[in-house]
């Protein structure tokens, strides 16, 4: 048997996402050592569970780089250059002959939607679209309404503290820590509208607002801290 796990708090638009599907929350578990386990959407060390050494990996499925990833056995891997891992997941469904279940497609086509900006980033793809229209079908959902609707829903950060702003969905790359080269922490767009982290070569670490973004005529500069 697989159970889903999650590694933090859920956002406003995955409390959306599980209400309009009537879904549980998958069950919070921040160390898996010495579970067997399918990483999903993500493979790097600093992005996954406490205790990721001490368990056994036994599949990944994922589109993004690969980076500080090590095994001490073989695994089934599944990767390619899609905007979405559900669009991976949902073909895997179909060259097994099967179809998931209407809340799981539904699941599924959130994921393509939050993923792809409701298909407006530039790193989706046809096979993403074609994925979100079948899954819309299998789910009876209204793709573009809902889609909307979803992505405002994500929108709402009223219950925010400035840090868990700044902080949220923050991916770290640790071959950069502690290095004098500069690198960049890179959130998920829909939660920070392309909002990025720098490190300068004198350490100090910056927030920075895309001026191409809409609505942004200036660019806002924050010193968040001094890296000793």
């Amino acid at each position: 048997n697989t159970i889903p796990i999650r590694l933090g708090e859920i956002s406003k638009e995955t409390e959306y996402v599980l209400e309009h599907f009537n879904m549980e929350k998958p069950r919070l578990q921040t160390n898996i050592s010495g579970e067997s386990v399918i990483l999903v959407d993500h493979n790097e060390r600093t992005q996954t569970a406490d205790g990721f050494e001490e368990a056994k990996i036994l599949e990944l499925v994922d589109h993004h780089r690969i980076s500080n990833f090590h095994t001490d056995e073989p695994l089934k891997v599944r990767m390619d250059i899609v905007g979405c891992t559900s669009t991976l997941v949902f073909e895997l469904y179909k060259e097994a002959g099967l179809t998931p279940e209407k809340n799981i497609a539904g699941l599924m086509l959130s994921a393509i939607v939050s993923d792809t900006l409701l298909f407006k980033s530039p790193t989706c793809t046809e096979r993403d679209v074609k994925a979100a229209e079948e899954l819309a079908v299998i789910s009876e959902t209204n793709l573009e309404k809902y889609g909307l609707d979803m992505l405002i829903a994500g929108t709402n950060l009223d219950d925010k503290t400035n840090e868990e702003l700044l902080n949220m969905d923050m991916k770290v790359f640790d071959e950069f820590i502690n290095s004098n080269k500069g690198t960049h922490i890179y959130p998920n767009p829909s939660s920070y509208n392309d909002m990025y982290i720098t490190t300068n070569t004198n350490d100090n670490m910056y927030m920075n607002k895309n001026r191409n973004q809409p609505n942004s005529d200036i660019e806002y500069m924050i010193k968040i801290a001094s890296q000793q």
